[in-house]
């Protein structure tokens, strides 16, 4: 406007969005996340630089920022700026690690940027965040690990390298990493992530968690999964499973959120206890008598299965019961 390319009035004009004061983007752009940190980027002051989820968001994580979320700052000590609604300031050092597009646009590097976020936070969210940057190919997770190993012992170190360390970037969606992190906290062996199961060398499917030696399967369901066409595809692949001799567990979010209980055998005099467990969370393979599992083989399973939090325990019960008619179990909260 001060060059007089535009007047007021057009700038007023429904051809122009106003962004924020002085900061005017074409009414026709959608208004994302990485549309407002530009508009930011244009008054912030020259040392700073954008931080944090606006900085992942710009590196190519885009659904980790929203248009709703507040634009984030990273401002030098000693450089004070109050930016007004929709933009938080934090003040660190930067050090160099910026990368900058034009003479305006500038944002934490990807290594950065992973550790200022996992630093935040000591909760399993530190570690869904980093398990995304690593699958959305932000960041690599050997990096991100050496460099919050050599993070001075400050303010949220123990929280970047124990999310460094819980994180394996293979997890497709957060559920997963929760889950994952659920079942590493029962205290058994880890099952394998994003395995593949072939049969006769033919590939089969990929399942979110496998124990290959006893052809068990852990997967998540999660909403995507009622997507129109989406339920014959699952079907397929189950009777493929099935057909594999793998047996499959469901779990959804309500399992995620609800709390569970744990199992122990019953009395051996005691009356066999079957409850029905809801048939979207345990898939009961084919039971052929040739092939009936051993009883360490049952516990080790139900073991795994009760010990997890959450997985309601009926459901767990259930699960163990199809690989053995004659166990007889019960629970307790």
């Amino acid at each position: 406007m001060g060059a007089g390319l535009l007047t007021r009035d057009q700038l007023r004009s429904s051809a122009w969005r106003r962004l924020r004061q002085d900061v005017y983007a074409d009414a026709a752009s959608p208004v994302d996340h990485r549309l407002l940190a530009r508009g930011v980027s244009l008054v912030m002051p020259r040392p700073a630089a954008l931080g944090g989820l606006t900085a992942a968001a710009l590196w190519g994580a885009a659904a980790l920022a929203r248009a709703e979320d507040p634009v984030e700052v990273v401002v030098p000590p000693g450089v004070r700026w109050t930016p007004g609604p929709g933009v938080v300031v934090r003040s660190a050092p930067l050090d160099g690690d910026v990368v900058r597009d034009g003479p305006w646009l500038r944002w934490t590097g990807r290594v950065r940027t992973a550790v200022d976020l996992v630093r935040r936070d000591g909760t399993d969210e530190a570690v869904v965040l980093l398990d995304r940057l690593v699958w959305a190919r932000v960041v690599g997770l050997a990096a991100v690990r050496s460099a919050v190993d050599a993070l001075p012992r400050r303010r949220g170190s123990a929280h970047a390298r124990r999310a460094a360390a819980l994180a394996d970037g293979l997890a497709e969606s957060p559920p997963e990493t929760r889950l994952r992190l659920l079942l590493h906290r029962s205290g058994l062996p880890l099952p394998v992530a994003q395995y593949e199961v072939r049969s006769v060398g033919e590939f089969v499917a990929r399942v979110d968690f496998a124990r290959p030696g006893h052809r068990l399967a852990v997967e998540y369901d999660g909403a995507w999964h009622g997507a129109p066409g989406q339920l014959g595809r699952d079907r397929r692949r189950l009777n493929g499973l099935t057909a594999a001799g793998w047996r499959v567990v469901f779990v959804t979010a309500a399992d995620l959120a609800r709390p569970g209980g744990r199992g122990r055998p019953r009395h051996p005099g005691a009356r066999a206890v079957r409850p029905q467990a809801p048939k979207s969370l345990v898939h009961q393979g084919p039971r052929e008598p040739s092939a009936t599992p051993t009883p360490s083989f049952v516990s080790e399973q139900f073991t795994m299965l009760a010990r997890c939090p959450a997985l309601p325990i009926h459901a767990a019960i259930t699960a163990a019961a199809s690989l053995c008619p004659w166990a007889m179990f019960s629970a307790r909260a």
